[in-house]
């Protein structure tokens, strides 16, 4: 062989050893993507308010970077709400005002105004971290605290910004402004009928199963704050 075909023979071979690492990194390259698409689109399945989405990474590299990004963010979202649906699902609220209570913690009711002051901190420092982590700013802003990889941020933003998620982050940004509303209008009654009866403790007895004030005019104040109530539940 001749030295000009030497030349083009290891040339060839070189040229064929760069062509098939090429295709093997872009095969690569397809394979996690498609793995983290479904992987995505498994999580868009999962229920928020009893599930969690801090699964096991299955991608790897940059792949890797997006889908734990993705994951995290909405595991942060889920835990939060969880918090939310735990206060919002807790009897003792409904239970606050009721004759067994007035029994038990009157006639100063320290438990039960602490109850409130509480869980209505604690409420509202997870439904505004929820509302504002529902924002689309917010959820770019993520990925972007993770990688500078123009490529993957895209994906990122891709997926999550995706129609299936953007109409639920939207529907669920909605829910939760009118939930936050409702939620802390039934606080705020609650405390106002608790500190009404503390104000009068020395006017009020409990007799019957049923409270009993010493004049007809704070009798009617109360039923009116009862009604104020009852209408925000």
């Amino acid at each position: 062989m001749s030295k000009g075909k030497k030349i083009l023979f290891i040339l060839g071979i070189v040229i064929l050893n760069i062509f098939m690492i090429v295709s093997i990194y872009c095969i690569n390259r397809a394979t996690m993507e498609n793995k983290l698409r479904r992987e995505v689109n498994s999580l868009a399945k999962l229920d928020i308010t009893k599930d969690r989405y801090n699964t096991k990474i299955k991608t790897r590299g940059g792949y890797a970077v997006v889908e734990k990004a993705i994951k995290e963010y909405l595991d942060n979202d889920a835990v939060s709400l969880q918090k939310v649906l735990v206060i919002m699902n807790d009897e003792k609220i409904s239970r606050l005002l009721s004759y067994d209570n007035y029994k038990n913690d009157g006639p100063e009711f320290k438990n039960s105004l602490n109850y409130i002051t509480t869980n209505k901190e604690v409420f509202n420092k997870e439904i505004d971290s929820l509302i504002n982590n529902l924002d689309e700013k917010n959820i770019k802003k993520y990925i972007r605290t993770k990688t500078k990889n123009k490529y993957y941020i895209n994906l990122y933003d891709e997926l999550m910004l995706s129609s299936k998620f953007t109409k639920e982050f939207n529907s669920t940004k909605s829910m939760l402004k009118n939930t936050k509303t409702h939620v802390n209008n039934i606080f705020d009654t609650s405390s106002e009928v608790l500190n009404f009866l503390v104000l009068y403790k020395d006017d009020w007895v409990l007799e019957d199963n049923q409270i009993k004030f010493r004049k007809q005019e704070q009798y009617n104040y109360y039923t009116e704050l009862i009604s104020k109530v009852n209408n925000k539940q």
